[in-house]
């Protein structure tokens, strides 16, 4: 008789535990999910503001990084997305003639561009005129804006051609962020975001860019026109101008646009 409760309650366990598991799967199933596209200098500040986002909606919020570029490409072929998140507004200005976005384009941040390296040291705003490297990495300027803002930076100061031939380009933000961290390049122009990164916290030189005249490092959200969430997609657009998200942005090292800029 006792061998038989003890096989009964192991049984009971055991369909308990698999009852668990399918309500577990159940639930997560049922949950809506907003695909995000994100320009690749806003990936961890984006995670942030996701995470923040889904304790307040019954969704699963992913996030999808690349160029700003190359998510507007995917988008115009089609691509499943519900919010675009890029580093430009020509960027948007292209997808509205295309007719795949749809309502306002929000401005919500202004990346700040430094100079950083994890293989050199005393990096300061001399140093592409006075310092020893053999080269430097930025985003690739028709793919990537932060690129475009890099390369315009170097036309303003008349360090382009200066440095011409010494120049990496990196598909993405990301990609120049990885280069500069494995020390692949000597240093690199990426955003001030880089620096919050959890795995490149702490790491090397840098010096913060000064903005100089022609510098636009607006970072908008917009809502794909053929998404399938678009009530939720609305509210994740706005979101990103409440104060929640905007704590997170700024302790990821962008500034806040100003009232003048959002008018």
């Amino acid at each position: 008789m006792a061998l038989f409760i003890r096989k009964y309650n192991e049984i009971f366990k055991l369909f308990g535990f698999v009852l668990l598991i399918f309500s577990s799967a159940c639930s997560s199933e049922s949950k809506t999910k907003l695909r995000i596209a994100c320009a690749a200098n806003l990936e961890y500040s984006m995670e942030e503001i996701a995470t923040e986002f889904e304790k307040d909606c019954d969704c699963e919020v992913e996030i999808i990084t690349a160029s700003t570029g190359q998510l507007t490409n995917q988008i115009i072929q089609g691509a499943p997305y519900d919010v675009f998140i890029s580093a430009s507004l020509k960027y948007n200005d292209a997808l509205r003639k295309e007719d795949v976005i749809e309502g306002k384009i929000a401005i919500f941040a202004k990346a700040k561009l430094i100079l950083w390296s994890t293989t050199l040291s005393d990096i300061d705003e001399n140093f592409l005129i006075n310092g020893k490297f053999t080269n430097i990495a930025i985003p690739n300027p028709t793919t990537a804006p932060i690129g475009k803002v890099a390369e315009d930076y170097l036309k303003s100061q008349n360090y382009l051609n200066y440095l011409r031939g010494r120049i990496i380009y990196g598909s993405s933000v990301s990609q120049v962020n990885q280069m500069i961290a494995s020390g692949n390049v000597d240093l690199g122009i990426t955003t001030e975001s880089a620096l919050h990164n959890p795995n490149l916290k702490n790491k090397g030189s840098w010096h913060a860019i000064s903005p100089f005249k022609h510098q636009k490092t607006y970072q908008t959200a917009v809502v794909v026109k053929n998404s399938q969430e678009k009530d939720l997609a609305i509210k994740f657009r706005d979101f990103l101008s409440e104060e929640k998200a905007q704590k997170i942005i700024l302790l990821n090292g962008y500034d806040l646009p100003t009232k003048r800029e959002l008018q």
